[in-house]
């Protein structure tokens, strides 16, 4: 197992040196998935398979999160989600689907970026993408890669962000930042 263990270090190591994320691996002709996307199957034994077609992702909305028992409400809703699904759709966030349209518009258009240009950002603390973030602590890497910007004390630093979706992540931040942040608990972020 320790060999493994090193194996998937080095692989994993490999990848990330890389910068081209998961969708340089698309690009450059993928014909099969690499050993560090998949979960062993001692990992996946732990999780229920279901063929049920009812089940549905968790729906969590978002209407008087002001209020502060509404706020625990809707928070352990999240936390229950996050810890049982792994994810889950927010609706009543009052994010308008344009922005939410032009973002993912923002996203391509940065990722179709050439390598040489979008790597510049990659792993950035303020602003960038990156892929398996937390590998050290998985047992495998995720097949996805990841696009952030964090504004620091609600300042939107302009000048950290690339110009291909400069005007898009702006105009999110604007009408984002007074979305009030609600801590779930540890491990969980916040």
């Amino acid at each position: 197992m320790a060999d493994y263990d090193n194996d998937f270090i080095a692989e994993m190591k490999k990848f990330a040196e890389t910068k081209a994320g998961v969708k340089g691996l698309v690009d450059a002709g993928l014909v099969k998935l690499p050993r560090i996307f998949i979960q062993p199957p001692e990992r996946l034994s732990k999780y229920p398979v279901s063929n049920d077609s009812t089940l549905s992702v968790p729906v969590i909305d978002l209407i008087g999160l002001e209020n502060e028992d509404r706020k625990k409400e809707i928070v352990s809703k999240i936390r229950q989600a996050v810890e049982i699904w792994g994810v889950f759709q927010l609706i009543n966030h009052g994010i308008p689907t344009d922005i939410i349209d032009s973002v993912l518009e923002g996203v391509k258009e940065f990722v179709e970026q050439p390598p040489e240009v979008k790597n510049a950002d990659y792993n950035s603390k303020v602003f960038g993408f990156y892929s398996s973030a937390t590998f050290k602590q998985s047992a495998a890497a995720s097949w996805r890669d990841n696009f952030m910007y964090t504004c620091i004390d609600k300042k939107l630093e302009e000048k950290t962000l690339p110009e291909v979706c400069r005007r898009i992540v702006i105009r999110v931040a604007s009408r984002c930042l007074p979305i009030p942040k609600v801590r779930l608990g540890s491990g969980h972020g916040g």
